[in-house]
């Protein structure tokens, strides 16, 4: 099902600029995180910085429709857990590529690192992704990302910190990225927030965003803001 959400004080007859955010439904559920919620909560942050939204929840079908479409998507946003089986489905990985070939930028969020176990190309476009029995989360509650202090991101973001009630994701594989956020884990930084390129695309990863208590921190929207800013900068 797909869901538009016009940008906030947009003028008519301007050009219009479009995300389209692919939210987990279907396979892509799991019994852990609330989709529809941190896509919504998305969509508002989004959707202020100028762009109209379509959220889908149908991910196999909004993804083949990338390699289809005429009127493609300025930023693909994902926000889905692991699928079974854990492969794209038919068209999928063919629309990813096709969006990413035509230079259009990619934001995932949280549990999509989990996504896609048996497609090794999904590592590369993300620059890292969660392992099986390495990765892993303390409970849910509040801490703290320190965030890059040289970095066209975190510059934008005009903050050095973020504070929030989040799951921490801890010991993610890392490949070649630049690393914008750490949070810390008995002692040691673990990298939770990074971008990079995919060939002439841009590529963030930002591990935060378990449910709506995760986008209640204003240095949170301002992180999420600033890494729009660099995705859709040319």
């Amino acid at each position: 099902m797909r869901h538009l959400i016009v940008a906030a004080g947009d003028q008519a007859g301007s050009p219009r600029r479009t995300a389209l955010l692919v939210s987990g439904g279907g396979r892509y559920l799991d019994p852990w995180h609330p989709f529809a919620e941190t896509s919504a909560a998305l969509a508002g942050v989004i959707s202020r910085v100028g762009l109209d939204v379509v959220i889908d929840d149908d991910p196999d079908t909004a993804f083949a429709g990338l390699a289809e479409t005429d009127t493609p998507p300025d930023l693909l946003v994902v926000n889905i857990g692991n699928p079974r089986p854990s492969v794209p489905g038919a068209g999928a990985a063919e629309g990813i590529e096709a969006h990413l070939a035509a230079g259009r930028p990619v934001l995932a969020v949280h549990s999509s690192s989990t996504a896609f176990t048996e497609w090794a190309r999904w590592r590369e476009i993300l620059g890292g992704r969660w392992i099986r029995g390495e990765t892993f989360h303390p409970p849910q509650g509040q801490g703290t990302v320190r965030l890059a202090e040289r970095h066209p991101i975190t510059e934008g973001a005009g903050v050095s910190s973020v504070t929030v009630v989040d799951e921490f994701y801890t010991a993610l594989a890392v490949d070649d990225v630049d690393a914008i956020g750490w949070h810390g884990h008995e002692g040691v930084e673990h990298p939770i927030a990074w971008s990079h390129t995919s060939g002439h695309a841009r590529v963030v990863y930002d591990a935060l965003g378990h449910d709506g208590a995760a986008f209640a921190s204003r240095a949170r929207h301002a992180l999420l803001r600033a890494e729009l800013a660099w995705l859709l900068t040319p």
